[in-house]
């Protein structure tokens, strides 16, 4: 079973977290998001490289870039399905598996 989502607190002075954490807080996302490092974060299942351009905070996908937003909302159910099927096939919790 999934957890509740919780309020994302960014690192204070990294611009590109101050910014996943204003995007995320704001919108109705589920999928947990952790800063690796900086510019660095596990989404979901998946480790991407964010970066700030402009007034958009960018994910790094394949050979481009995509909004954060936009991946978001392109990529939370397919991410949590996978999320549900690893805990299920190996009998993980969700703090496990994060």
């Amino acid at each position: 079973m999934m957890r509740p989502k919780e309020a994302y607190k960014s690192v204070k002075g990294d611009q590109v977290d101050e910014f996943v954490a204003s995007l995320y807080n704001s919108k109705e996302f589920t999928l947990p998001i952790y800063r690796i490092s900086e510019g660095k974060y596990l989404i979901g299942t998946e480790s991407r490289s964010c970066t700030i351009k402009g007034n958009n905070c960018l994910v790094r996908v394949g050979g481009g870039y995509s909004s954060l937003e936009e991946y978001l909302e392109r990529n939370e159910l397919n991410e949590i399905d996978k999320m549900k099927k690893l805990m299920d096939d190996n009998k993980f919790t969700y703090l496990e598996l994060i």
